[in-house]
């Protein structure tokens, strides 16, 4: 009877353990920069700081219209914003950090600016290659 018990405790052990083991993976490729998707990470952060002085319809200073993707890479007066594969050579993220190039630190709202999360999102999704996805 002890013996069997062993066994079954064992065995129930084991599987938690891979049950563990599994999410732990599952959360660590969430938050993998390959993973990031400019509909569902990136955009919804533009929306709620970059929008809505950069639509089309509004016609800023800059040109810069940030309605879709497309448009983002599209660029404006000063080029495109995104350097694929390089995030400090993006002009997107100069200027939404404190010593931006040239003009004012973006949003122009300080109320409104990225929290290092939001900005190692974009960061990642720049270096995994700022793809359409």
């Amino acid at each position: 009877m002890k013996t069997i018990l062993g066994v079954c405790l064992s065995i129930v052990l084991f599987a938690l353990s891979l049950l563990n083991t599994s999410d732990t993976t599952a959360l660590d490729s969430g938050s993998d920069k390959d993973s990031l998707s400019f509909k569902y990470d990136v955009f919804p952060i533009i929306e709620e700081h970059c929008l809505p002085c950069h639509l089309e319809e509004e016609r800023n200073m800059s040109r810069l219209f940030m309605d879709n993707y497309e448009m983002l890479m599209e660029g404006g007066f000063n080029g495109p914003p995104i350097e694929p594969g390089d995030p400090e050579e993006s002009l997107l993220i100069q200027k939404v950090g404190p010593n931006p190039p040239f003009g004012e630190r973006m949003p122009m709202r300080s109320d409104r600016y990225l929290n290092d999360e939001e900005l190692t999102t974009i960061k990642n999704w720049i270096e995994a290659g700022a793809e359409d996805n």
